[in-house]
């Protein structure tokens, strides 16, 4: 399960900031789940990544350190805390999924 701080966007105050990492360099952002917008600026993550760098289903930029990744990887609990996010301060959240259909009985 990914990873998301416990604060909303500070951008669109909206969304929740989902926690991922670059796969190449190991850099850790925090990407709006709501529009898409890049923090870069860990463990704050409060200021835009230069470059208007947006995942999901904006265009992206690359990574706002190497721009070699166009994708993420959830970030794992050992690398946020090792990035210096303080353990209170993010929590597990579910993916969503649609329910269950129920079997009907004849």
């Amino acid at each position: 399960m990914p990873y998301r701080l416990k604060r909303r966007c500070p951008d669109c105050r909206e969304g929740w900031l989902v926690l991922l990492t670059c796969p190449a360099c190991r850099k850790m952002i925090a990407a709006c789940d709501e529009d898409g917008g890049v923090f870069a600026d860990g463990p704050a993550f409060d200021q835009p990544a230069v470059g208007g760098c947006y995942v999901s289903n904006h265009p992206v930029a690359g990574c706002p350190a190497c721009r070699h990744v166009l994708e993420f990887a959830f970030a794992k609990r050992a690398e946020i805390l090792g990035a210096g996010v303080p353990a209170g301060e993010f929590m597990r959240f579910p993916l969503w999924r649609e329910p269950a259909k129920r079997k009907r009985r004849s």
